[in-house]
């Protein structure tokens, strides 16, 4: 159930197994409603997570979507990198009632555990602020005094653990949480 057609046929090739059998949406169309796993990209993963068993498989390794995926409640996060060992693996994890995530993704999960979250009105300000806006923009294109974003701008620099704005763009930029240019990742 990847996006990729060239990934949806790799995956099938690493999942060979005598102890299971393998299905591609291409091959049996519907057959992701009675798989006991479906294997898919992020943004399919994301919207089948709710009441499935699902194993993504992306190149995606931020804070940010790593958090947004465990949210969402998949049982599987593998980075796209991954031998087909590790996919059989996390497979056979999964069939058997565990989580399993990549070892490249699990620092997100242990440190984004006891983080506190950035609200929305925090991401907007810090969106902006990436934007290269002043407390005065930031103010008048949110609607609110400029003595309210000085405050979300504490909060967040607090929870990101940073003392500088600079900082505050570059950590966000780094875990995802909002893009260079400003933009927030999707």
């Amino acid at each position: 159930m990847h996006a990729r057609p060239l990934m949806t046929a790799g995956l099938a090739a690493s999942l060979h197994d005598p102890d299971w059998r393998v299905t591609t949406h291409d091959a049996e169309p519907g057959a992701a409603a009675g798989a006991d796993l479906v294997i898919a990209d992020y943004d399919t993963g994301l919207a089948l997570a709710r009441g499935r068993q699902v194993l993504i498989v992306t190149h995606r390794d931020k804070e940010a979507d790593v958090l947004r995926a465990c949210a969402a409640a998949v049982a599987g996060y593998l980075l796209e990198d991954a031998d087909p060992a590790d996919l059989r693996y996390a497979v056979r994890r999964i069939l058997t009632g565990d989580r399993h995530y990549s070892p490249g993704v699990t620092k997100h999960l242990e440190a984004g555990g006891c983080r506190e979250h950035l609200t929305s009105r925090e991401t907007d300000v810090l969106r902006l602020l990436a934007g290269g806006r002043c407390d005065k923009q930031i103010a008048r294109d949110l609607g609110i005094g400029v003595g309210t974003v000085r405050w979300h701008l504490r909060n967040l620099m607090g929870k990101l653990g940073v003392s500088a704005r600079l900082q505050a763009v570059v950590v966000a930029a780094q875990r995802g949480i909002v893009g260079i240019d400003g933009v927030v990742p999707g």
